[in-house]
């Protein structure tokens, strides 16, 4: 009989759960060669700034759901750090998605929704890439358990 790691459990619990009727997705990659039995690897959940901040919108079980996985994630970071796995969340704030499409279908509410951008903009792929880049590079390597919002500031100065 082969015993199941604690990783193993995780990937099975991530892909099978269900939130919002969207499946989780985690990345996991491995940022180091097998160097006698070990692998350092690294899993990036994405959730949302609503997990760390309330917004207006009164979407309750999108928060919750945001909130939810964040926890996992930080008890998944616990867990599986004596077994070498980095665990972290990246928080999209405000980009453009078909979830975010009646703030910027119109050019009038958009430019109006943008003035309470921290930064002016909406987020880019390339500013949420450079992020999962990072957190499975080396420079990355010692930071495990954490949220990082990626929305221009807005969860801190907004």
């Amino acid at each position: 009989r082969i015993a199941k790691t604690r990783f193993f459990w995780y990937a099975a619990i991530i892909s099978s759960l269900q939130i919002s009727g969207m499946k989780v997705a985690a990345l996991v990659l491995s940022t180091n060669p097998p160097v006698a039995g070990y692998v350092e690897s690294v899993i990036i959940n994405i959730s949302s700034v609503n997990g760390i901040k309330p917004s207006g919108l009164q979407n309750y079980s999108y928060v919750a759901a945001k909130a939810g996985l964040q926890q996992l994630s930080a008890q998944m970071a616990r867990d599986l750090n004596e077994d070498n796995i980095n665990v972290n969340v990246i928080a999209p704030g405000p980009y453009k998605s078909k979830m975010t499409a009646p703030l910027y279908s119109n050019p009038e509410v958009e430019a109006e929704v943008m003035n309470n951008f921290s930064m002016g903009r909406w987020g880019a792929i390339e500013d949420a890439a450079g992020l999962s880049i990072f957190l499975s590079s080396k420079a990355g390597s010692f930071i495990t358990g954490s949220v990082i919002a990626s929305d221009g500031g807005d969860t801190n100065l907004g």
